[in-house]
């Protein structure tokens, strides 16, 4: 819920191709950072490495910092960074649930969720304005 929030929030203050980009690019830095630091993990070289282009595809995608700064994004960027801040907070906790498994039994309880019937969704409901 406090994820929906905060992105909405960042999505009012400033442009999507600034919000989405960071809030998306700082949780598995964060992820990393977090697990490297605090939990000891040791990530491969490749795993670095994609850690580091994710941070310069961040970069890439929302621009000179500095130009940021005077367009007067700050709000937006603080939003979206708190924003990663919760999808590091659920990739950890996804982790969590996700270790006590096998990748084969991981995969197995994926097959047999697929194999799962649909459940139909009633259509949504509009809202109905009076003037």
């Amino acid at each position: 819920m406090i994820y929906f929030l905060l992105l909405a929030n960042g999505y009012r203050h400033g442009d999507l191709s600034l919000v989405y980009p960071l809030a998306r690019g700082t949780g598995p830095l964060i992820t990393i950072v977090v697990a490297v630091l605090l939990l000891h993990e040791q990530p491969s070289a490749v795993g670095l490495t994609g850690a580091l282009l994710v941070a310069l595809g961040v970069f890439l995608l929302t621009g000179d910092p500095y130009r940021l700064r005077q367009s007067g994004s700050g709000s937006a960027v603080l939003l979206a960074l708190r924003t990663g801040v919760c999808i590091a907070a659920y990739d950890g906790n996804e982790k969590g649930a996700a270790a006590p498994f096998s990748l084969k039994q991981f995969l197995q309880l994926d097959y047999n969720r697929s194999k799962m019937p649909a459940i139909p969704c009633p259509p949504p409901i509009h809202m109905v304005t009076m003037a």
